[in-house]
């Protein structure tokens, strides 16, 4: 699964978080929140309304960016081919939950049996198709290791 992540040959679909819409003001910026302010500027008739489910991927932005920076609408995502953000799935959707899984039976070394080795050495880097600049680049496979 996280060499499939990493070279993006999982369907969006499954990387896909949704939460409800409560309130319209948080006490701190929130993913789904930021998103729905986003989606009202691009179309008000199709945005969320309170008590409604945003749906929302990770896209890749730039280092340190919050997360809430990095939500955006799948639908969106995948019609304008932005990048999802990999390592966000991995380090929070994927290492927590595993390592906290199993650290009681592999001990202090779960972390880097699990997240590290060659299932991790290759990545690939998607690129956005749409931009000035996008016509001039193309995709290459590397190894980390």
């Amino acid at each position: 699964v996280i060499s499939d992540l990493l070279c993006n040959r999982i369907d969006l679909s499954q990387l896909v978080i949704t939460k409800e819409l409560t309130k319209t003001d948080y006490a701190a910026k929130q993913a789904h929140v930021e998103l729905a302010v986003k989606m009202k500027k691009r179309d008000a008739g199709n945005a969320p309304k309170l008590g409604d489910r945003v749906a929302y991927v990770f896209i890749s932005a730039a280092k340190g960016a919050p997360a809430y920076q990095k939500a955006e609408d799948p639908v969106y995502a995948l019609q304008n081919s932005i990048p999802i953000d990999t390592n966000y799935y991995l380090e929070n959707q994927l290492a927590k939950p595993l390592v906290r899984i199993f650290e009681p039976i592999l001990g202090e070394k779960a972390e880097s049996l699990l997240l590290k080795g060659d299932h991790t050495r290759t990545r690939c880097i998607a690129t956005s198709q749409v931009g000035a600049l996008a016509a001039f680049t193309c995709k290459k496979e590397t190894c980390l290791g």
